[in-house]
């Protein structure tokens, strides 16, 4: 098996067409169709399943594109890991003050991204040391410019981002509706409307670019439910778990509530696209800043 057919393999499953995909890989479309015929005689299995008029994954192909896409991630971020790598390595110690949203430290994804991506570079770098600090959006936003912090990991929208800073993407969410009762007859948005019209949304108090994003969220979907203020998660937690009222949270921390009596309704549009980010000054080298995000992607990417 070869890198390249790993690539051929993910172009013709990202587009579903032998003709486009050869034509964005510059080979024919012959020869795009045998290297693929080839890959699947070596794996003993079919990936794709074709017909005249379409070309559909089979479920194997699905759990091989998942897994040939991490591959090819690794592949393309290994040249810059080794050349950060040898950039820095010449230091004796190396300190990073890395910022973490307080919404985002009870994330799995911080946790299996960041904290791992750390311990991984300090078997590589012993001297490497991290140090957390907690705070809001916008203190970590203004550390970094004054430069007190190297580097900040936050949850929004890529528009939040300062001008002056770098980001990276690491894990792309949804905000998704949680509440706990007896599941709502409907689902989706006609769900999302009839849960509210029964319970009022808790939102944190202060909290204002959550806030905004999820009255976007359901201004858009046409609701408008009686929205009441809490003073942190851990209190929003606990009014939704009780069954006082419901919250506006990331799919991804909905894992940690146990309860099977607790439900969660997605709207499955743009305005509930949240994106898990780390975001470090333009100017200047910032290759450990680098090297974590990198690492930290990856990890999301294996995990989830």
């Amino acid at each position: 098996m070869e890198i390249r057919q790993l690539k051929y393999f993910a172009a013709v499953a990202d587009t579903l067409n032998f003709s486009r995909a050869a034509e964005t890989l510059f080979i024919s479309q012959s020869a795009l169709s045998k290297q693929i015929a080839d890959l699947e005689r070596e794996l003993g299995m079919v990936l794709l399943q074709r017909d005249k008029r379409s070309v559909r994954l089979t479920p194997a192909g699905k759990v091989f594109l998942n897994e040939a896409k991490v591959i090819l991630m690794r592949m393309d971020t290994i040249p810059i890991l080794l050349k950060n790598t040898k950039d820095i390595e010449k230091k004796e110690e190396h300190n990073v003050f890395i910022g973490v949203e307080n919404r985002v430290g009870d994330s799995p994804i911080f946790h299996l991204g960041v904290a791992e991506a750390v311990h991984q570079l300090r078997q590589e770098m012993p001297t490497l040391r991290a140090i957390f600090k907690m705070g809001e959006y916008l203190d970590i936003n203004r550390d970094i410019s004054e430069e007190t912090l190297n580097m900040g990991v936050f949850m929004g929208t890529k528009e939040d981002v300062n001008e002056s800073l770098k980001y990276r993407v690491l894990y792309e969410d949804e905000m998704v509706v949680v509440y706990r009762g007896e599941p709502v007859e409907t689902i989706g948005i006609e769900g999302i409307k009839q849960i509210l019209s029964e319970k009022p949304l808790y939102i944190i108090d202060k909290e204002f670019r959550g806030m905004s994003q999820v009255v976007r969220m359901l201004g858009a979907i046409g609701c408008a439910p009686s929205i009441r203020f809490c003073e942190s998660t851990l209190d929003m937690s606990f009014i939704m778990e009780s069954g006082e009222g419901c919250v506006v949270i990331p799919s991804s921390m909905v894992g940690k509530y146990k309860n099977p009596k607790i439900h969660t309704l997605a709207t499955h549009r743009p305005e509930a696209k949240l994106y898990f980010m780390a975001m470090w000054k333009k100017e200047g080298e910032h290759r450990i800043e680098e090297m974590i995000a990198l690492r930290a992607g990856l990890n999301i990417e294996t995990f989830k």
